[in-house]
């Protein structure tokens, strides 16, 4: 019986570390001006871009950049557009930020980051 109960310890926390890992979130570039205009934008506006580098463990978030930021917009909303979490941070070049967002439930969200000039944004799932 001990063994059993050892057993299934042991895969609860490999089970439980499994799940555990951080997520990439893959971000998109907006080029264009219209930022908030949608309907005028097209493929060749956007782009996949390695400036942002954004991981999540459930609602535990992970921000770097290659170049510094200052007071980016960051929004993260669920799948029927309400915003559940927004701040205003500063990113240091290489530097990790971290932040965690309460009460995000299972479902598909996307965040958002906004600074004067551009607009990033990538969809994610919490399992």
């Amino acid at each position: 019986m001990k063994k059993v109960f050892i057993l299934l310890a042991l895969a609860f926390f490999i089970l439980t570390s499994l799940s555990a890992q951080e997520k990439e979130i893959i971000i998109v570039h907006q080029s264009t001006k219209d930022v908030h205009n949608k309907e005028k934008w097209t493929e060749d506006d956007r782009s996949q871009i390695s400036i942002l580098h954004i991981t999540h463990n459930n609602n535990h978030f992970f921000i770097s950049s290659e170049k510094q930021l200052s007071n980016i917009s960051i929004r993260i909303s669920n799948n029927i557009g309400n915003i559940l979490y927004t701040s205003i941070i500063s990113i240091d070049t290489n530097e990790q930020n971290d932040f965690i967002v309460e009460y995000l439930s299972i479902g598909e969200y996307c965040i958002e980051i906004e600074t004067e000039t551009d607009y990033y944004f990538g969809y994610f799932t919490i399992k």
